[in-house]
């Protein structure tokens, strides 16, 4: 724990200094650094200190994660710890020959441009972390870094100390650091050894020019033909690796489906097909996108009649959110180009992989769990997070972690599609004419309805079908439709300025839901309720308000790019 702690909070910087230094200096060759550290300001203060934590100069945080590491080495084999104790050597000797460049007086780099203050942010906040945790390190030892090391087995009493008598790994820490400074000394009147690029440089661009040869074979070895030829490399090389992992000799009995169930199979079977196949055979994007679109509303109906009515409306509203943000990009696409690989080829790559799914599903009906963890959330939901809905329960309570980390990737997603689109960059509407007079006339409707089912749906959520996530993707789709109407209250702009907010305040929130235990003295993501008669708020509502917001400016990030009319 101490280690990871410690090389985060200054591997980090240091990384994000490289690009500031780069945009203060023009380059980021360490040759052409000389003297950098003095004039690129908080940068400049940032490598230092970092470098210091690197070379595990006390108290700072590096000291104490390289004390650490050579005390679990040692503990496991002495010749290990004494050539972790190498490897240290070798650490300390570039950060030194590091700072002897930054730090040098003579010849300095000339500074081209001034650093962002976002930039300069982003890069003191884990220096300041690494600073703040040495001067509160008693606070800091009891309230973050014990508990971890407990949580992964560390006796409860378990503390952190600089000082633990003469060891082997205060020692060996010591011969590390006697080392290095005496290679830095009498290499401190030679230039060229310092500048110049040494024997185990040389083998590592010599392995890195190996490895980018090899991979550049490779993705043209790859890469020739078509998406289909791509496609077909990729599911052949998963099915591969699907068979030979499954074990052949343990299937489960594979028995007809019940009178029960057979009429929804019966209906939904030949409706499938008939959308599978358009879907191959048109050559209309649209139409494809339509048909898929069918596909997945069937999908849908079958998870309703199994009773499973919070996966069926996330379906449905998620294939219906689908069509907005794809039919952007296939709109300007009249006619799919003929496929250069035949269809019999194409068929049996496409049935092949229909087939691996079904192995799976069947292979994971045959696995016998002991005690099945669905039981616990249904003995618990309603007692200790005080909800009806188990799903919901399940992803803003229990398992409120993955859940945050799901929105994290999605405003990540969000940055990557306004990067990729061209932030500045505005779009004309969709062709066709897609704000036809109905559509213009019902709008008002629509909205009138949709709008106040999202928030009934977000408010039920914890004790009925519905939550934060699916409650977004009934604004996001009256928010489509807005922008099909091409309305000229949502412009560009608006919108822009729209997303980053929901964004940023979703992931606030949802985070904020996540801390708040810690100030009362209770564990990280523990829920706080407050209770009046069967009313129950807690701050499980507030990180489902967190989901909402952050999957309504997703959305809105993309379909901006695609829908929003000029202003």
């Amino acid at each position: 724990v101490i280690f990871l702690t410690a090389h985060a909070l200054y591997k980090a910087p240091l990384f994000l200094a490289a690009g500031n230094l780069e945009k203060r200096f023009g380059t980021r060759s360490l040759t052409a650094l000389a003297g950098a550290g003095w004039s690129a300001g908080v940068t400049g203060v940032v490598v230092i200190v970092s470098l210091f934590s690197l070379l595990g100069v006390p108290p700072l945080p590096g000291f104490l994660g390289k004390e650490y590491l050579l005390k679990a080495t040692w503990y496991q084999s002495p010749i290990l710890a004494v050539i972790t104790a190498i490897t240290v050597c070798g650490v300390i000797c570039l950060g030194v020959r590091v700072l002897l460049i930054l730090l040098r007086r003579e010849n300095r780099a000339l500074p081209i441009h001034a650093i962002p203050k976002p930039m300069v942010f982003a890069t003191a906040v884990p220096a300041f972390l690494a600073i703040f945790g040495t001067i509160l390190f008693p606070f800091v030892n009891t309230t973050f870094l014990a508990p971890a090391a407990t949580a992964l087995g560390a006796g409860d009493g378990a503390r952190y100390a600089f000082w633990y008598g003469f060891t082997p790994a205060l020692g060996l820490g010591f011969g590390a650091l006697f080392t290095a400074g005496m290679i830095s000394y009498f290499t401190r009147n030679r230039p060229a050894l310092i500048s110049r690029r040494s024997l185990f440089e040389d083998l590592f661009n010599s392995i890195i020019a190996a490895l980018r040869s090899t991979a550049s074979g490779t993705a043209k070895l790859l890469e020739k033909g078509t998406l289909h030829a791509h496609l077909a490399i990729i599911l052949l090389a998963i099915g591969t690796l699907s068979v030979a992992a499954i074990d052949v000799s343990d299937w489960p009995s594979v028995s007809a489906p019940s009178a029960e169930h057979s009429g929804i199979f019966i209906v939904l079977a030949p409706l499938l097909l008939a959308s599978a196949a358009i879907a191959a055979h048109t050559r209309r994007p649209l139409m494809a996108l339509v048909s898929l679109g069918l596909v997945g509303l069937l999908v849908a109906f079958l998870f309703l009649w199994f009773s499973a009515p919070d996966l069926a409306l996330t379906q449905l509203l998620a294939e219906t959110l689908a069509l907005f943000l794809l039919a952007g990009v296939l709109a300007r696409t009249p006619i799919i180009p003929a496929a250069a690989t035949g269809a019999l080829w194409r068929l049996l790559f496409a049935g092949g992989a229909g087939l691996l799914v079904t192995l799976l599903i069947l292979k994971s009906m045959a696995l016998e769990w002991d005690h099945p963890v669905s039981d616990y959330y249904l003995a618990k939901s309603k007692t200790d997070a005080f909800g009806a809905n188990v799903v919901n329960v399940i992803l803003v309570d229990f398992r409120a972690l993955d859940t945050l980390g799901e929105i994290v990737v999605l405003a990540i997603a969000a940055m990557g599609a306004n990067a990729a689109l061209g932030a500045g960059r505005r779009r004309a509407p969709l062709p066709g004419g897609s704000a036809t007079p109905w559509l213009r006339a019902g709008l008002p409707l629509v909205t009138a309805v949709l709008l106040p089912t999202a928030a009934w749906i977000f408010w039920r959520g914890h004790n009925a079908p519905g939550g934060g996530f699916i409650a977004a993707l009934l604004v996001a789709t009256a928010l489509g439709l807005s922008l099909l109407a091409q309305s000229k209250k949502l412009t560009a702009p608006k919108l822009r300025v729209l997303a980053k907010r929901m964004l940023v305040s979703g992931l606030t929130i949802a985070l904020g839901a996540a801390l708040a235990p810690l100030a009362v003295g209770k564990s990280f993501f523990t829920g706080l309720w407050w209770h009046s008669g069967s009313l129950h708020l807690g701050t499980p509502l507030l990180f489902d308000l967190g989901v909402f917001l952050t999957v309504v400016g997703f959305a809105v990030t993309y379909l901006r790019h695609f829908h929003a009319p000029r202003s």
